[in-house]
């Protein structure tokens, strides 16, 4: 079994006399007792712990270099579970209240003190520790199980949505089922044999005369509506039509039939006719009981219905039996008030329906459309009438397979403008047009393509003492502002098409040393007194500057400064010089990096250049340059690697042997010798761009990778922390049940101890220490769960540190990234090479579309890529050109 571990105490003390009294009394009661005697070892002993966080910190409030109250501000800050204990003279109650407002102390102790108030206060100290550790365990406990509840409620919630789901597509099935079904009872309906005789016994019709006159009032009355809603939908003139009207109508379309029929249909249609006169004979007996007003208002009726009976062609005074016979029945159903038949008069019967076909609609509508797609109008044609209008619903379709879905104009005002509206043309859907955005933009309050590192004589040497009007700030002045990019939002067009917009460039604005940055970030200031700066990646900084009086050598060792370098000596072989810009005599072997211009008096030997600014020099000589703006050199560039984003200026000089990759073109002297090797030019392309991303997505690459295997390292210890808590779970319900098994024991006590049955008595004491053993076994392993818990957060906050820095270094990787991308844009490439002098054979010059090999010797010339196109076909070729 594990040997339980004493709590720590770190005791802070410069007097040798309390600190070995302290101790001796702590150490006797159990405690692993740190003496310090300075507070910074003291505080840097806490910091450094391994074992978890000590539990009390005794510190003495008379020390020599911190007082007491400032050392346990620092250990709250450090440490905010370590209990803090100050130890002060009985004299000074103002220290104490100090004490409490500025370090929040836990207890405090004056001295001289006796060993039982040290052993108490530390006692109470160390049961306040406990306490805090398992309430932030428990709270802990609780977040996790908090999140477990949410994750669970997530996961109910989604299958509620997905049941909700299903109930509304099986609703939408079901009253798609329900509308066949009906439509299927309404046409068997419709096609039954529905005789008088039926709707009599279905009735329940007493067979008297009154009540025989009330149904066949009602009945005629529903015939009627059916055949004023049949008229009203065919466009056919309304007319008054009695009931004897319709059955001579009816019998002389049908007279043919007769003729064919059977001998029991001719029955049937005999008694039906019967019928027929029967009900007119009734129906003119209603009549004659009217009041002779209304009889009079009959027979004008009659006589309009007769009239417009008469001035209407043949054909729309018959009915179509099939027609007749349906309308009937529909009228018979409706009465019967069967649910298969719709009860809206208002709509013909479904056989009877008129719909407006595509091609009718495009015979009746005009649509345009905007060139932006995001209007579309519609446009009434000469044939239009308003009486033979369309539906809503017959437009909507139209529209839809016309590709017009979005932004279309509201139900009720489409069928306004079809039927009462006497404007021609509408607007009949609106999309969203797109709004494009606004590139950002910054200004500059200083001179920012300043290159003046003395005066520059003839022979490419600077003379240091004449150095111009340098720009020079003070401390907070105004830098630069940037008005912020504005990003377009995308429109939707009226087909429901998103129309994209372009996004807009943001420029880069960083703030570097010696500037501050405003809280919005939209203004830089200086914060020094300097010189203002600008790199090619953005950045703006203010440098101060350091003069070098001799070599860079061992004596000066490498250089790395923030800000302006002046070396008015050499930089020897071997050192390195990091900074700003850099104004040096020679450099010979040297690695350089630069964010501004590099200024050269003599030349450049077996050195490593990277500037983010231009290049002055006399010679370059076996080196390699990287650089974002030009390089210009007097003399001779020789056995040099070159790749530039600006151009490479050697107005006079020669080029000897030397790749030189430069986006903005070449201008040289002499071009290659006769003995020398060839030189490779490639133009017009940003090589150093290029590059630099190409390894930015090498370290990307790599550190996403490493950011990869953190999170699974995390993902490893929540599992297994995950499994802990598990184990937290059964060691807390083992503990629950032994509680409430030992309070139900205890309650049975007084009945056994009255029953004076000592051997259940016994047996119940038993029982319960045995409970109390297995409730302490239990707290014991949940202690040791917590402290493995402890571990394991504690590894995962150090694994996170360590993902967060990866991640904040991604971020810069990807920013720089942006950077590189937006310089690249500044510039448009060109493809050429100027030669003042002379270009030898065998030089190579590759170009963004094209490549060639010159094949003689050519003198005062330039070469450029070209475009041409033959025949339609587009190709890229070499041109020379005379200067």
């Amino acid at each position: 079994m594990l040997e339980k571990k004493r709590p720590r105490v770190i005791l802070l003390e410069d007097n040798d006399a309390i600190l070995q009294s302290a101790n001796a009394i702590l150490s006797q009661q159990g405690w692993d007792v740190t003496c310090e005697q300075e507070s910074k070892k003291a505080l840097a002993t806490l910091q450094e712990s391994k074992d978890g966080p000590f539990a009390l910190f005794i510190s003495n409030f008379k020390l020599p270099k911190m007082e007491g109250d400032d050392v346990l501000k620092l250990v709250k800050k450090i440490s905010p579970l370590t209990q803090r204990m100050l130890m002060i003279s009985s004299e000074e109650p103002d220290i104490l209240i100090n004490a409490i407002n500025k370090a929040e102390i836990n207890a405090c102790i004056t001295a001289p003190f006796k060993a039982e108030d040290l052993i108490d206060q530390t006692r109470n100290c160390f049961r306040h520790f406990k306490s805090e550790i398992k309430r932030r365990r428990l709270k802990r406990v609780t977040v996790h199980q908090n999140k477990q509840m949410f994750k669970v409620a997530q996961k109910l919630r989604k299958k509620d949505e997905s049941a909700q789901k299903k109930i509304e597509d099986k609703k939408q099935k079901l009253f798609k089922l329900n509308s066949k079904i009906r439509a299927l009872e309404s046409k068997k309906e419709l096609n039954s044999d529905i005789s008088l005789s039926t709707f009599i016994d279905h009735k329940d019709i007493t067979p008297d005369k009154d009540t025989f006159k009330a149904e066949f009032t009602e009945l005629s009355g529903n015939i009627k509506s059916v055949f004023d809603a049949f008229s009203s939908h065919k466009k056919i003139p309304v007319s008054d039509l009695d009931m004897g009207r319709i059955f001579s109508t009816s019998k002389t379309s049908q007279s043919s039939e007769e003729e064919s029929a059977p001998e029991e249909q001719v029955a049937e249609e005999r008694d039906a006719k019967e019928q027929a006169v029967e009900n007119r004979e009734t129906e003119e007996e209603v009549t004659e009981e009217l009041p002779p007003d209304e009889q009079a208002a009959d027979g004008e009726k009659e006589e309009e219905t007769q009239d417009s009976e008469t001035s209407l062609p043949e054909d729309n005074n018959r009915i179509n039996p099939d027609i007749f016979d349906t309308i009937v029945k529909f009228a018979l159903i409706q009465s019967l008030d069967k649910p298969a038949a719709d009860p809206d008069l208002n709509s013909a019967p479904p056989e009877v329906q008129n719909d407006h076909p595509d091609e009718a609609l495009d015979a009746l509508f005009e649509i345009r459309i905007s060139d932006s797609q995001t209007q579309a109008w519609i446009k009434r044609k000469e044939s239009y009438d308003p009486q033979s209008a369309p539906d809503v619903t017959d437009i909507l379709d139209w529209l839809s397979k016309k590709m017009i879905s979005y932004g279309i104009l509201g139900d009720d005002s489409i069928e306004t403008w079809v039927k009462k509206s006497k404007v021609d043309e509408i607007v009949i859907a609106q999309g969203e047009d797109p709004v494009f955005g606004r590139p950002g933009v910054v200004t500059y309050h200083f001179e920012t393509d300043f290159t003046n590192p003395g005066k520059i004589n003839e022979d490419g040497s600077i003379d240091f003492r004449d150095r111009g009007d340098i720009p020079f700030v003070q401390a907070d002045t105004l830098l630069a502002k940037k008005v912020p990019a504005k990003q377009g939002t995308p429109g939707l067009s009226i087909a429901g098409i998103p129309i994209p917009v372009d996004e807009v460039e943001d420029p880069v604005f960083e703030a570097g040393s010696g500037v501050t940055q405003s809280e919005d970030g939209l203004s830089i200031h200086a914060q020094i007194d300097g010189q203002p700066h600008v790199d090619a990646m953005g950045t703006i900084s203010v440098n101060p500057e350091l003069v070098i009086q001799g070599d860079v050598d061992f004596e000066t060792g490498n250089i790395d400064f923030n800000g302006n370098i002046i070396v008015k000596g050499m930089i020897k072989e071997g050192f390195v010089v990091k900074g700003v810009n850099l104004t040096v005599q020679e450099i010979e072997g040297a690695n350089i990096e630069l964010s501004g211009d590099l200024n050269v008096s003599a030349g450049i030997n077996d050195a490593t250049i990277s500037v983010q600014g231009n290049i002055y020099a006399k010679f370059l000589n076996n080196s390699t340059v990287m650089g974002f703006g030009d390089l210009s050199i007097s003399k001779e560039i020789i056995d040099s690697n070159i790749l530039l984003s600006g151009t490479c200026q050697n107005d006079s000089g020669h080029i000897i042997s030397s790749q030189i990759c430069a986006k903005l073109g070449v201008t040289a002297g002499n071009i290659g010798t006769a003995a020398s090797r060839p030189s490779q030019f490639k133009i017009g392309t940003d090589e150093h761009i290029l590059t630099l991303t190409s390894k930015i997505d090498e370290s990307l690459e790599a550190s996403v990778n490493k950011t990869n295997l953190f999170k699974n390292d995390i993902k490893a210890l929540e599992d297994e922390d995950q499994e802990l808590y598990q184990k937290i779970t059964e060691k807390a319900h083992v503990q629950d049940r032994s509680q409430i098994e030992i309070k139900k024991i205890k309650e049975s006590l007084p009945e056994l101890e009255k029953s004076n049955d000592m051997i259940k008595v016994s047996q119940a004491t038993d029982q319960i220490k045995k409970l109390v053993e297995k409730a302490k076994k239990a707290e014991t392993e949940l202690n040791d769960i917590f402290e493995a818990q402890d571990r394991i957060a504690k590894q995962i906050e150090q694994i996170k540190d360590q993902l967060n820095i990866l991640q904040d270094k991604n971020k810069a990787l990807v920013l720089e990234k942006r950077a590189l991308t937006d310089f690249s844009k500044k510039h448009a490439p060109m493809p050429r090479i100027s030669v003042n002098k002379t270009i030898v054979q065998d030089t190579v010059i590759k170009a963004p579309h094209a490549s060639i090999v010159i094949k003689e010797d050519t003198s005062k010339c330039k070469i450029v890529e070209i475009e041409k196109k033959d025949e339609g076909v587009q190709f890229f070729e070499i041109a020379f050109a005379d200067l």
